[in-house]
């Protein structure tokens, strides 16, 4: 089902046709260009076994940048891809673009539909004008996605929208890890789209009801799920952290005053020695739901504060140690100060690698993202129902590096 999807999405959607979108009216195009939406949302269904309600077939349409699956409607692009290709065109010959067919009412209509203000961003954007319009175009569906008074259903687009579907963006293969089971994907994708992952049913590890959407499973905290998907994490910053040079530590000890706490990772950087904390937390339960229907970094800095900072930070920095809490949404964002982390990772690799640092940068926020979404499928498999019965099926084939005792470390002088 990954390497199904990633094909459609690279090889036969919108992508694949827009010289046409740019070259046709759309007008003229109108009928070929929904008979083609027709036909990628019946492949989709088709290759991954997943019928979408229209709020969700929305949301899948999104690009990828907020959120959505990439499954870009070709009849809502073409206006904006037939107006910048004019422009473009008549640019470079010296013409009039008011003379091409269509294109004034083309405008006309963008105008309208995106204001005045966008349309005049748009002739001078950096990234293109087709570009620019089609992004305002997903900006102003995923405004209108979340136009709904259920918060949880704003709380998910927001934060799904924020993490931007890195985890489509890695490439399948078995050698780099990033490979899921076809059961795997599609847990995810119904995960994503907040469609119904399975049927309602008690969990069989704490005995609470599982609701359809997988929500309880990604939070419940029996099992050692959670664990998996925790170290899962830990391993690829872990390992962004040695390309980068930073020589960490993993899962050493740290004695205090009363207790020996150990550290996901220690690093030892300008400021002094550091511990890095991961943490994944639920944004759609608990007090942060309503944060997090607006500013997602926000609920995960907030979630760190409660969870680490007040209750681990002073202590460490009694022993002379920093406390960094690196705290993730289940979707995948990330609290500004664990971004601003991996911006640091990201640019001494670049450096050490002579790599650009948007391309090193990319590539550990989708292996991330698919660290977190494919842990948050096997946690759902591992309480799926079969028949009446709630199997515990031991999904983690793959060996996965759980805690370790490391080293204990004796309390750090501070000068």
């Amino acid at each position: 089902a990954q390497v199904a999807y990633t094909l459609l999405r690279t090889c036969a959607s919108t992508g694949r046709i827009v010289h046409m979108l740019r070259l046709v009216p759309p007008a003229l195009g109108k009928v070929a260009f929904t008979k083609f939406d027709k036909e990628l949302r019946e492949v989709f269904a088709s290759v991954l076994g997943v019928v979408c309600t229209p709020e969700a077939w929305r949301h899948a349409r999104l690009g990828v940048r907020l959120g959505g699956m990439g499954m870009v409607s070709a009849l809502s692009r073409s206006q904006a891809a037939y107006a910048s290709s004019v422009r473009f065109a008549a640019g470079v010959d010296g013409w009039n673009p008011e003379d091409a067919p269509e294109f004034a009412s083309t405008k006309s209509s963008l105008i309208n539909l995106l204001g005045e203000t966008e349309w005049t961003a748009s002739l001078s954007a950096p990234e293109g004008q087709q570009r620019a319009l089609s992004m305002a175009m997903d900006r102003l569906e995923l405004r209108n996605l979340m136009d709904t008074p259920v918060v949880e259903r704003r709380a998910h687009l927001k934060c799904c929208s924020e993490a931007q579907s890195s985890w489509l963006n890695v490439t399948p293969s078995a050698k780099f890890g990033t490979v899921m089971t076809s059961a795997e994907f599609v847990t995810c994708v119904k995960f994503w789209l907040g469609l119904e992952v399975e049927a309602a049913h008690k969990c069989p590890l704490c005995k609470e009801r599982c609701d359809p959407e997988g929500r309880h499973a990604v939070t419940c905290n029996h099992g050692y799920s959670h664990g998996h998907r925790h170290d899962a994490v830990r391993n690829v910053i872990y390992a962004a952290a040695k390309r980068a040079g930073m020589k960490p530590l993993l899962e050493p000890v740290i004695a205090t005053t009363n207790t020996y706490r150990p550290a996901d990772i220690l690093t030892a950087e300008a400021g002094g020695v550091v511990v890095n904390d991961v943490c994944i937390f639920n944004p759609l339960r608990g007090p942060f739901i309503h944060t997090a229907a607006v500013a997602p970094k926000t609920a995960a800095a907030e979630y760190a504060r409660r969870e680490k900072e007040l209750r681990f930070s002073l202590e460490l920095e009694n022993h002379g140690v920093s406390l960094r809490p690196l705290c993730a949404d289940m979707f995948g964002g990330w609290s500004e100060t664990a971004e601003s982390f991996f911006r640091l990772l990201t640019r001494t690799e670049s450096m050490r690698a002579n790599t650009p640092q948007d391309d090193v940068s990319s590539r550990l926020k989708a292996r991330l993202s698919f660290a977190i979404m494919r842990a948050n499928a096997r946690t759902i498999l591992r309480r799926r129902v079969s028949g009446r019965n709630a199997v515990l099926d031991d999904v983690w084939s793959e060996p996965i590096t759980t805690r370790s005792t490391g080293t204990i470390l004796p309390p750090l002088d501070r000068h």
